[in-house]
């Protein structure tokens, strides 16, 4: 047994595959960093089904040597979604390059060394959950038997104690990174992990978050998500010059506090009235969304002042036949059906996927020695569309939303030095930013663990990381939490301690 493998498999399942690790360096600002990487895995049980987790983990060489090294569990979301995209777009050792402005073309793709990695800091695990990457079921386990939210945290949680337990990191500082329904995770998991396993963290990292679902899913009944996605339209007119106004804001940062103050008074309260809001009242408002919105009063008005993000995608750039991407606004590709009221794509997605696709099965057939023939699963759709949202009642059958922030804040409570950051875009129409600030304003925490609490706010879309300027950005303010954590953290631990009682 290597030393990366992991102990436990159960006989009657098919034997895990034998870890692979390979050995690499690369420059960081001068400094040349040796590292190992490993593709391994850990079967996993829960309830009655059992099911193989594969991780692809980068670990610096003699680091720990130094001190006890940070360790971070790394992955994306979906739900259905491998950790492919953090992994080749964002954290790892390699990287790939996707145009920045427009879609990417097809092979040959460039994969260089990240000068923006974050392994010169902490280092890295990123997982696959089962359903994706190379993770599956066992035995007679159903194909969708781990598509839910407590079987995921119990399945992940069990991966990172026995990672953690055989590789001997138990001190090591150690944090969470998810993406999107990552960021559900990450709330649920170090909530589990703590409380369930004993395992206390240092810090979480929630790029893109969606913590609380009634703030992004709005329905008959559930008028809240309207304001708190305006400010990313006002963000997208901004990027388009179609802002309603003669003169486009210099500003953006400062024009988009004008329309949070729009949104959550002026904006918020008009909904709240109905059918009760007067006339005089219902026309202002109308003049108002155009003018942050960029689309007419009279599109506004048939709306009933409640634009929903397909329509926005689709009204916006109409006059070009265009539509705009869900996860980052700023790519547009041409409308297939300019008469549908809803895109039929995702222009993001098509700019992006091919290349990332690529990226991964290149690293791990070229770089990381993997020589399997079953395809790595990148995204599934049967994932999300199988997922179990609801809990587990019989005849629970009204609107449910899942609200991760309420075990975000327990997690803060039961363990006062634990630190968050947040990141958001202000093109990312999947997990608007001002949907993530409103939940962490509304997480109830005591007052003294309030800065524990951090916001990031980029020039991005759903994927900090796709453009070079914003990854260099988010990857040097993760690196800072980081260490303001441990630093914070560290300094506590060497206050004074209880005293020792006479006998």
């Amino acid at each position: 047994m290597n030393e990366h493998a992991i102990d436990g498999e159960s006989p009657k399942q098919p034997e895990r595959p034998a870890d692979i690790v390979t050995r690499h360096s690369l420059v960081l600002d001068g400094e040349t960093i040796d590292y190992t990487a490993t593709v391994g895995s850990i079967d996993v049980s829960v309830g009655d089904h059992a099911g193989r987790i594969f991780y692809i983990a980068y670990v610096r060489n003699n680091a720990a040597s130094e001190a006890p090294w940070p360790l971070t569990f790394a992955y994306n979301g979906g739900p259905g979604s491998s950790s492919s995209y953090v992994h080749m777009g964002g954290w790892s050792p390699k990287r790939i390059e996707v145009r920045a402005d427009a879609a990417t073309p097809p092979a040959p793709y460039t994969l260089i060394d990240n000068p923006n990695t974050l392994l010169g800091d902490t280092d890295l695990v990123f997982i696959d959950p089962i359903g994706t990457g190379y993770s599956h079921v066992l035995g007679d386990a159903p194909s969708d038997a781990f598509f839910g939210v407590e079987v995921d945290i119990e399945s992940i949680g069990d991966v990172i104690r026995r990672y953690v337990t055989v590789n001997q990191r138990w001190n090591s500082p150690k944090f969470l990174a998810g993406e999107s329904y990552g960021t559900t995770r990450s709330a649920f998991l170090v909530d589990y992990l703590q409380t369930t396993l004993g395992m206390a963290f240092n810090g979480v990292v929630l790029v893109s978050s969606i913590l609380n679902f009634e703030a992004d899913n709005p329905n008959s009944g559930n008028d809240l998500p309207y304001p708190l996605v305006l400010p990313t339209y006002a963000a997208t007119a901004w990027y388009y010059d179609r802002l309603a106004s003669s003169d486009k804001p210099d500003d953006l940062p400062t024009f988009l506090d004008e329309v949070r103050e729009f949104a959550s008074n002026e904006y918020a309260s008009a909904l709240m009235k109905g059918d009760l809001l007067p006339e005089a009242e219902r026309e202002h408002v109308v003049k108002r969304l155009a003018a942050y919105t960029g689309l007419t009063p009279e599109y506004c008005r048939l709306a009933n002042l409640r634009i929903s993000q397909s329509r926005f995608r689709k009204e916006l750039l109409r006059d070009e036949s265009r539509v705009l991407g869900r996860y980052d606004t700023r790519y547009s590709g041409g409308d297939l059906l300019a008469l549908d009221d809803f895109p039929d794509y995702d222009p993001t997605n098509a700019a992006i996927n091919g290349a990332f696709t690529a990226a991964i099965n290149e690293h791990l057939t070229r770089n990381l020695g993997v020589t399997k023939t079953q395809p790595y699963v990148t995204l599934s759709d049967a994932a999300i569309a199988e997922w179990k949202w609801q809990p587990g009642v019989a005849g629970y059958n009204k609107a449910y939303y899942i609200d991760a922030a309420s075990n975000l804040r327990d997690a803060m409570i039961r363990n006062p030095y634990l630190r968050v950051l947040f990141v958001g875009g202000r093109h990312d129409l999947a997990t608007p930013f001002y949907a993530a600030e409103y939940t962490v304003s509304h997480m109830n925490l005591p007052a003294e663990l309030r800065d524990h609490v951090e916001f990031q706010l980029y020039a991005s879309g759903h994927m900090v990381y796709l453009r070079d300027p914003e990854q260099q950005a988010l990857n040097h303010d993760m690196r800072d939490f980081m260490h303001r954590a441990i630093d914070s953290q560290t300094a506590a631990q060497a206050g004074p301690s209880n005293p020792t009682k006479d006998g």
